[in-house]
């Protein structure tokens, strides 16, 4: 009974020792985004696979205070992205809208996008070795 006990504890801790492990190779990414020198208050960023890679994994997170996380249970296998960040800013003005379906009008909030176009997309090269960070220093001006 003992050796039976025994044998089950074995291959419980196993199973839990190999579930914690990241069977794909993916790893954590994690740095800053700023905004002509100041930190992006809230966004998004997100990663695409770029180019021929043997196992495709997109990812992605929010920025809060300039800084994003992707821990490695949900990050990026080795290989070249493209990354798209995204943030906005409530203007605080409203605009008027026309509903299509029945021409009647109707206002929302106004949000601006924070970085623009030319700028939201950008290219990184996630290795095999070494901490993975990744600054982004938008500057608009």
């Amino acid at each position: 009974m003992k050796a039976l006990t025994a044998i089950t504890l074995i291959i419980v801790t196993i199973t839990i020792i190999s579930g914690c492990r990241n069977p794909q190779g993916r790893l954590s990414v994690s740095g800053t985004v700023t905004l002509d020198g100041e930190p992006i208050a809230d966004g998004t960023i997100s990663f695409e696979p770029a180019g021929e890679q043997p196992i495709k994994v997109r990812s992605g997170t929010v920025i809060r205070n300039g800084k994003y996380t992707v821990p490695g249970t949900s990050g990026l296998v080795p290989g070249d992205y493209t990354v798209l960040l995204t943030a906005q800013k409530d203007t605080g003005k409203f605009v008027k809208m026309k509903n299509d379906l029945d021409g009647s009008e109707y206002e929302v909030r106004e949000i601006m996008n924070l970085i623009p176009p030319d700028k939201a997309w950008q290219r990184i090269t996630v290795t095999k070795t070494g901490k993975q960070t990744f600054d982004f220093p938008i500057k608009t001006k």
